[in-house]
């Protein structure tokens, strides 16, 4: 009889992950492997054609607890969850806000649970249960979580999504973006958002906004914009703004899948997303992929990060992989700069190549059999 496996996500960094770990899971033939998923991650992983089971708490888009909201009924979800698939173990994804599935399902399974990190040091303990062990992408995010949360047990896998992206046409996905959005010589800058709340993203957003006004090259860029999943609505004032100064922008927030957008940047920018580390595992994966990841600082977004993840600045900066921008006293016309700076995407190309680790099937299988 084979061992089952329950996966869960409800974040988009979390879907891709989940979606790794099913194809590998599946191929090795040695489980049984179920999904159960909330939005957005649901909606990500059904166009994948791999139908999750539907975890519907509030309703269709917010399938998350907060303060207030009726614990017991998530919990009750989580349980009937459990009861139908009966796993031998169980995965989820990890979200820093509030709670949806993968937290009540770690807090309600009989039997032993993980969580897939996908951000150096990050657990959510909303639910105040810990998992049976938390699966990290390297042995810095494994000493930052045991730092933060202390007895704690941690085990180095990897990244998987390299596992996935690996599977990817990557030369044919760029081919067709630049073909869909009319991509010839300009350059092409693009802004993955962050919740509303965090504290100091208005103001980046206004330096932004203030950086593409005065640029003097709007003709040759091309800019796109993704809104946060779950957040979509706060890109329309921005959208509008740089429409409104002649710029050649698309808002793709309502595209599942994010690849093609950072293949095709030659900056990414965002606040202190994980969508950094996925355009280095692209850069890592493909030499068809040119370009740099800049992670756009403030004092009061720094302060609010370093309070959530224990951190100053992404791992990756300690790698020399990406670039740093202080919004507060740096030149924000620098970033118009990077996009054509083939000597910064060179480096940004080696560093990749340098530090980024392989990731093992067979290697992640025997951890996983370890820890059964």
């Amino acid at each position: 009889m084979k061992i089952k496996i329950l996966l869960s996500a409800r974040d988009p960094g979390a879907a891709f992950n989940i979606l790794t770990l099913y194809e590998i899971l599946k191929r090795s033939g040695q489980f049984d492997v179920y999904i159960a998923a909330s939005r957005p991650a649901f909606d990500i992983i059904a166009s994948k054609c791999v139908q999750p089971y539907p975890f519907i708490f509030r309703d269709r888009e917010t399938d998350v607890f907060f303060e207030g909201d009726p614990k017991a009924s998530l919990f009750d979800l989580a349980d009937k969850v459990l009861k139908l698939f009966s796993p031998d173990f169980v995965i989820t994804g990890l979200s820093s806000y509030g709670a949806g599935i993968d937290e009540a399902l770690i807090a309600r399974s009989p039997v032993k649970t993980a969580v897939f990190q996908d951000f150096w040091g990050d657990l959510n303990l909303s639910l105040l249960k810990t998992p049976d062990i938390v699966f990290t992408m390297d042995s810095f995010a494994s000493k930052l979580t045991e730092k933060r949360f202390g007895d704690i047990k941690c085990q180095v896998t990897g990244h998987p999504k390299l596992f996935h992206l690996k599977q990817k046409n990557i030369s044919a996905l760029l081919e067709k973006i630049r073909n869909d959005f009319d991509i010839h010589e300009q350059s092409v800058i693009s802004f993955f958002d962050q919740p509303l709340f965090i504290p100091g993203r208005e103001e980046i957003i206004s330096c932004l906004m203030d950086m593409l006004k005065k640029s003097e090259n709007k003709g040759r860029i091309i800019f796109f914009y993704k809104g946060h999943p779950k957040y979509r609505e706060e890109g329309a004032e921005f959208m509008a703004f740089v429409r409104k100064e002649g710029l050649n922008a698309f808002d793709i927030s309502s595209y599942l899948d994010p690849m093609p957008f950072l293949a095709v940047s030659d900056v990414v920018t965002t606040m202190f997303s994980s969508c950094t580390t996925d355009h280095a595992l692209l850069t890592f994966v493909s030499d068809d992929v040119s370009g740099i990841a800049v992670s756009l600082m403030n004092r009061s977004v720094k302060e609010y990060y370093k309070s959530v993840s224990g951190l100053d600045k992404l791992p990756l900066l300690s790698m020399n992989i990406g670039e740093y921008l202080d919004m507060d006293s740096d030149n924000i016309q620098s970033l118009i700069d990077l996009a054509g700076d083939e000597t910064k995407k060179n480096e940004y190309k080696n560093n990749c190549n340098r530090y980024i680790k392989e990731f093992s099937m067979e290697s992640f299988i025997s951890i996983l059999n370890e820890n059964l």
